[in-house]
């Protein structure tokens, strides 16, 4: 049967006498009985032994030394029942507690409880009525666990709300820390954490694993600033698990994750902060930040940067992601700086960047830049234009793979189903992935600054693709399917298959392989009549360039040609013409001019069989000369054609354009032919 005793003073003197014959008595007639101890905690655990008891607290007790109450007996609290813990004194409870969702514990002074025979301990079993911060209060709760290892009880918060700031976990004494949120005792929902100032919520950190922490909101009235340093959450720690993380109006962010690994985050949902996740790097090691973490079903509204890093390294998947700027605007979306990054989003929304916000930001600072990758698997990304995918500053170096994303550039208003891509940031010139022929699969873009060097390259992927920005000095390497070039000054390698060229102008020194090519935005050959001779200025600034041509529209690309004096000492110089200006103010040679030259003659190299298409042919011009014998310069020319003929009401009595050339009299029907190049040239065939 049960045994219940209340310690209280009535009846003292009648039950201290003879303990055995009250319990023969409650034995016999099997009812229960009242029994006093007085005060004395301790006297009445030792009385009742190793049998089963119901020890009822229904006043307050004083403990004044320290006391173990054994496995067998359990304490039964009513609401004015509770154990004051003075002085120093330690209390420790094996067996079971029964209370409601109030105080049962008192601390006047340094004492403390250990808890590890109860399935769970109640916050409000620590916290007065009348305390107004609750952080200290909700730390003795769990501090009152350390004794059970990775097997603590949880730690159960019953209240609607707390007032909480800094409540920091750390060091090893917290392994196994378990802290969960359930208002009324319910087994959903989540308990507020309110916060004030720039104060941090919830800290865990120096390594406290095997922790979890579940259903927790944390608030704050306004929100402090812009970068104000206060988090929600901040963590430090190894095999973790956080669920049900609620988080509003943190100026430095939702989360900062520092030296963290083997760890998981379930619905985490953050509004109004400055960054949504800060991966941190302090220093220690750049090889740490956030490594092996998983983040499941991912909520972040109305946060300025969603993911940010200072350095070290990030290796993290996000399964489920959901984004909106609305509150605030979004300078970027992913602003990171560190190495060997590695960030995978499966299903993302990324809602709602504003039109001069960029995609992703990669920083410059870090000494190992080898890697910083950014994958993103069947998301939708709003985005202005593709100008504001990525942006970098200093040295920052990274690539964004996008795997089958729809894209929304609301700049213009249209949409890319299904895109997939890589986007490599400001020359990673020595990642894996570009190591070999087979590392590519789909489209490959590198985006590169000024005066970068790259080499080499490699892209033998079925879609791969190079894409080279805005006046790069030097693109080396290898592109085995196409490149798409704009305003490049210098190509150095190879380029085969397909190569689409859409802006020329800038082109210098390059050693095309082209198995086909394409250009597209100027025409190349210009030759307007028979191509012979011309003069020139070699260009001091790049002795490839030969600038203010004459007659430069007697020559095309591929024409080999001779410049006197500009060869090694004065010599000649024969070379071949690579590209020309769109406004053929100068063109390109394939080898070093030695010499600056001003005024040499160009002339061209004529091999039998060449072919000059005339591109500006005007009617009864020529269509086309071709070479009937090699020579230099000039070699000799004849028209291979005629664009359409001239006519004229009457005798002719123009200078015809080329000898040869046929004009048709419509007045009389007759066909002339000129055979010289002045107005009396012209000869009646009929």
């Amino acid at each position: 049967m049960s045994r219940d005793f209340i310690v209280e003073n009535d009846y003292a003197a009648a039950v201290r006498s003879d303990l055995n014959s009250v319990l023969a008595v409650i034995d016999s007639l099997i009812v229960s009985n009242i029994v006093d101890f007085g005060n004395d905690l301790s006297f009445a655990i030792s009385t009742i032994g190793a049998s089963d008891w119901e020890l009822l607290i229904d006043r307050p007790i004083f403990v004044g030394a320290d006391l173990t109450s054994p496995a067998n007996v359990t304490l039964r609290f009513t609401r004015r029942g509770m154990l004051v813990i003075l002085g120093a004194t330690v209390l420790t409870i094996n067996g079971r507690i029964e209370a409601g969702n109030h105080q049962i514990f008192s601390f006047p002074s340094t004492g403390s409880v250990v808890i590890s025979g109860s399935e769970r301990v109640v916050a409000e079993w620590f916290i007065p009525s009348d305390a107004v911060d609750h952080t200290a209060y909700i730390k003795k709760a769990v501090d009152s666990g350390n004794a059970a290892g990775t097997e603590r009880p949880p730690v159960i918060l019953t209240r609607p709300s707390y007032v909480v700031n800094n409540l920091t976990f750390s060091g090893a004494s917290y392994v196994g820390l378990n802290l969960v949120g359930k208002p009324g005792g319910g087994t959903s929902g989540c308990v507020k954490f309110v916060v004030s100032g720039t104060n941090d919520g919830l800290v865990v950190v120096n390594n406290p694993v095997e922790s979890n922490v579940e259903n927790i909101s944390f608030y704050k009235a306004s929100y402090p600033g812009d970068d104000s340093g206060d988090y929600a959450l901040k963590v430090h720690n190894s095999r973790f698990r956080f669920s049900n993380i609620r988080a509003t109006n943190f100026g430095g962010g939702v989360l900062r994750i520092t030296d963290s690994y083997l760890g998981a985050f379930y619905n985490l949902y953050g509004r109004d902060c400055y960054r949504g996740i800060h991966f941190y790097y302090d220093g220690a090691g750049e090889d740490w930040a956030c490594t092996t973490i998983d983040f499941f079903n991912l909520f972040l509204y109305g946060c300025k940067i969603p993911f940010y890093s200072n350095q070290g390294r990030v290796h993290c998947n996000i399964y489920g992601f959901k984004s909106d700027d609305a509150g605030f605007s979004s300078s970027f979306y992913f602003d990171v700086s560190g190495h060997d990054n590695v960030i995978n989003v499966f299903g993302g929304w990324f809602e709602g960047l504003p039109a001069w916000g960029y995609f992703v930001r990669h920083r410059g600072a870090v000494t190992v830049p080898t890697s910083n990758r950014i994958t993103l698997h069947r998301c939708f990304i709003s985005i202005d234009s593709w100008s504001k995918l990525w942006t970098y500053t200093d040295t920052g170096k990274g690539f964004l793979e996008l795997k089958d994303c729809d894209l929304w550039l609301s700049g213009s208003q249209s949409s890319i189903p299904g895109r997939s891509q890589t986007v490599i940031v400001n020359g990673v010139s020595e990642h894996v992935i570009l190591r070999g022929p087979d590392d590519l699969t789909d489209s490959t873009m590198f985006v590169v600054g000024s005066d970068s060097a790259l080499t080499p390259y490699w892209t033998a992927g079925a879609y791969s693709m190079a894409f080279v920005n805005d006046g790069v000095a030097s693109f080396g390497g290898k592109v085995s399917h196409r490149l798409i070039d704009h305003a490049v000054q210098g190509m150095n390698y190879e380029y085969a298959i397909d190569c689409f060229i859409s802006d020329v102008r800038g082109l210098t020194s390059p050693a095309l392989k082209l198995m086909r090519n394409y250009i597209y935005g100027s025409r190349i050959s210009n030759s307007t009549m028979i191509p012979t001779a011309g003069t020139c200025n070699i260009s001091l600034t790049n002795s490839r360039t030969v600038t203010s041509v004459t007659n430069s529209g007697s020559f095309s690309r591929g024409d080999y040609i001779r410049i006197a004096g500009a060869g090694p000492a004065g010599a000649h110089l024969d070379t071949y013409i690579v590209q020309i200006e769109w406004d053929n103010s100068a063109f390109y040679i394939k080898d070093a001019a030695s010499t600056a030259v001003t005024g040499a003659a160009i002339t061209l190299h004529a091999i039998r069989g060449d072919v000059k298409v005339n591109l500006h042919a005007e009617v009864g011009t020529p269509s086309a000369w071709v070479c009937v014998a090699s020579g230099s310069p000039g070699g000799t020319w004849v028209v291979a054609g005629q664009a359409g003929y001239r006519t004229k009401a009457g005798a002719p009595d123009q200078t015809p354009y080329f000898i040869g050339e046929e004009l048709l009299d419509t007045q009389n029907g007759k066909w002339y032919k000129s055979k010289g190049l002045t107005s009396g040239d012209w000869v009646a065939l009929n």
